[in-house]
């Protein structure tokens, strides 16, 4: 590559800069989150330093200094949410099937408020929960793990829930099937910012399909134990 196409290249790289924040709010799946910084950080690593696609940051829905998910594992987050300052163009939920009650309207608010910011708005597994409690799911097309499908419906009966996908688009707004479900909608946003061949290489170095075939209908039988 000569100096001008080097520069070019450098560019608009530049220019396709993506903020990324993932929200994490208990309880959580540590895969929910871990899972999808992992995609998003290998597609950073086949890029120059200077010119990496993505920005990465991990916001925490409550003030302290670590966070633990389902498993035990604490994880520091970068930042609380009511610290996020700069424009972020991806915004992700994850978060467990959270009950009414325990629903922070402050937490809601700021989302309500960044969703009309954001170029991409979703949630990873049962985040869907606290995304349809912003009302924003409404009248949308939307998926969930398969297991909390039933408590999801009966609670949000505006969303047009649909139980099978690994993951689903309906706009702007994103939604996926339970905790590995979400590294696949993170490696479809890749690809759609990036391209196929980038996605391609971030779905090999994670040992990943690009495209897994089915959806989550197989999974809801009883597995056999081995």
């Amino acid at each position: 590559m000569n100096g001008r196409k080097r520069i070019a290249e450098t560019r608009r790289l530049h220019a396709i800069s993506r903020h990324l924040v993932i929200l994490a709010a208990p309880p959580f799946d540590e895969l929910n989150v871990v899972g999808v910084v992992q995609v998003f950080g290998t597609a950073n690593q086949f890029f120059p330093e200077h010119a990496r696609p993505y920005r990465i940051q991990v916001a925490s829905a409550s003030p302290e200094s670590l966070m633990t998910g389902y498993s035990g594992l604490s994880i520091s987050p970068h930042l609380y949410y009511r610290d996020v300052r700069d424009k972020v163009d991806t915004l992700l939920l994850a978060s467990g099937p959270v009950k009414n009650k325990d629903v922070d309207m402050d937490l809601l608010q700021w989302i309500i408020r960044l969703s009309r910011k954001v170029r991409r708005l979703g949630s990873i597994c049962s985040g869907a929960f606290l995304l349809a409690e912003t009302g924003l799911l409404d009248g949308r097309r939307a998926t969930t793990h398969w297991a909390h499908v039933k408590e999801f419906g009966a609670r949000f009966p505006k969303v047009l829930l649909d139980p099978d996908p690994i993951w689903l688009r309906d706009g702007d707004i994103y939604t996926s099937a339970g905790v590995t479900a979400g590294m696949d909608l993170a490696l479809a946003l890749v690809e759609e910012g990036l391209g196929s061949k980038v996605a391609l290489a971030v779905a090999r170095q994670v040992v990943l399909l690009l495209r897994r075939p089915g959806g989550q209908s197989r999974f809801r039988a009883e597995l056999p134990i081995c």
